[in-house]
């Protein structure tokens, strides 16, 4: 049975000339590709999407005005670029059928994922044994549409909030309920945005006329096997790369994995950045997080931490490196830091009752979605050391905010914000790091009286 590889390209990669690059700029990028798969560009499938229906079968058919492609055999790559739509892979290894889908908004509704399923079954491919993986795309949060579009979607598709003044689509859930009519049921959606996560491009976090798009490419590996009959005409050796060039894309995921809770260098990393602060995810890791209070940082402060922002990145341009999200971090959080502990706000917390709301919902999610080390619930913001699961960390901060600040509001008979939208959070980096962050947390009530704070410590 074949062995599959797949895998969605970071910014600093672009091959997609149909969006505005030129044919010099993508060659580059086209020679990592081959040497990458060891595939020659000929057999590598990129269809000209126009946010269709349409699915077309790889050497066979015209790539032009189409939004998927599906492939039959070995030695054969099917990809799509996006910049928020949704990329959907889909492979059945037995029968060596694969397929990759641009899932617009306009193609999901007319049914292209149905589409691309009947198209692989047209080459022998059999839905029970499909499996379906979405990559990296806009999320429910961020995209936002107006009622015509809303129409057009599964009411479970369609989301609305107070707060929302339109309503939301979640692109994900109308792709996997098509998905499931078919028979598929392993969906693998590791929920990644292409706003949010700075590695992607996004046109909306960009520029609608954005010359650049992720390319999300799928192929299966193995011993060489016979391509179709169409295909045979194109094969050849892949191209070689000029003597010291790395056959890598930049930032792609690592193969390699530890077991490790400490931050590895080497392993999948997803860099987002919302408000003044950035987040750096990995899974399965130590983080140390922190959130406060809606009224615990001063407006003007947190105009002057805007103002920050805006003139670094002015100077360090998106993407930024390590080296760039290491000084901005050691910009930022010291600030944060010390605006915290001058106890501005109301610092509601250090009512005994709302804290114990707060620790409650910490121990309630342990685990479930983490397993719980420590935290510190101080008058106005609360500290927290966790190992996440499988979650994503955004997802959980917002599953402990949302659920506490209803509580909180209904406590204490109030009705309004409780938490700042955004969070500070860190990846533990050695035992040492580790260390140091138990110590921080033990030691940052020292100066409260006993009563005013909740301290923790899984021992």
């Amino acid at each position: 049975m074949a062995g599959v590889s797949a895998f969605s390209t970071h910014a600093g990669f672009n091959i997609c000339t149909y969006a505005g690059a030129s044919a010099d700029d993508a060659e580059p990028d086209l020679r990592r590709l081959e040497a990458l798969t060891g595939l020659d560009r000929s057999r590598i499938y990129l269809p000209v999407q126009t946010h269709s229906a349409r699915i077309a079968v790889a050497g066979a058919d015209d790539l032009s005005g189409c939004d998927g492609v599906v492939a039959r055999g070995r030695g054969i790559a099917v990809g799509i670029h996006t910049a928020d739509c949704l990329p959907l892979l889909l492979v059945d290894t037995r029968a060596e059928v694969i397929a990759a889908v641009h899932c617009g908004w306009r193609g999901t509704v007319a049914g292209i994922a149905i589409n691309a399923v009947n198209a692989m079954t047209a080459l022998g491919a059999d839905p029970v044994r499909i499996i379906a993986t979405i990559g990296p795309h806009i999320c429910p949060d961020c995209f936002e549409v107006g009622e015509e579009v809303a129409a057009q979607f599964p009411a479970d598709a369609v989301i609305r909030r107070p707060d929302w003044p339109k309503p939301h689509v979640d692109l994900a859930r109308a792709v996997e309920l098509q998905l499931r009519r078919c028979g598929i049921t392993p969906i693998t959606n590791p929920r990644l945005c292409s706003k949010h996560t700075l590695t992607y491009y996004s046109v909306r976090r960009q520029s609608p006329s954005l010359p650049h798009r992720t390319l999300t490419l799928l192929h299966l590996t193995g011993s060489d096997g016979v391509p179709p009959s169409s295909l045979r005409d194109k094969t050849s050796r892949p191209t070689k790369l000029p003597d010291g060039e790395t056959p890598s894309l930049p930032n792609t995921p690592s193969l390699s994995s530890s077991s490790s809770p400490f931050y590895n260098r080497f392993e999948q990393q997803d860099y987002t950045f919302t408000g003044q602060l950035p987040h750096l995810n990995q899974d399965l890791k130590l983080q140390f997080i922190t959130f406060r209070l809606h009224d615990s940082l001063p407006q003007t402060k947190i105009n002057e931490l805007q103002q920050l922002k805006e003139q670094f990145l002015g100077s360090h341009p998106l993407p930024l490196s390590a080296a760039d999200r290491s000084e901005y971090t050691k910009l930022i959080t010291p600030r944060v830091d010390q605006l915290l502990d001058n106890g501005h706000g109301e610092c509601i917390l250090r009512h005994p009752r709302l804290r114990q709301i707060v620790a409650n919902s910490l121990h309630h999610l342990d685990g479930k979605l983490y397993r719980l080390i420590a935290y510190v619930i101080m008058p106005n913001h609360v500290h927290l050391l966790i190992e996440p699961h499988n979650n994503r960390l955004h997802s959980i901060i917002h599953s402990i905010k949302s659920f506490t600040a209803h509580q909180i509001n209904k406590a204490a008979n109030t009705n309004g914000p409780i938490w700042q939208k955004d969070y500070h959070d860190r990846i533990i980096r050695n035992p040492e790091h580790l260390n140091n962050t138990l110590d921080y947390i033990r030691s940052n009530p020292a100066n409260l009286p006993p009563n005013s704070f909740t301290l923790y410590v899984n021992k």
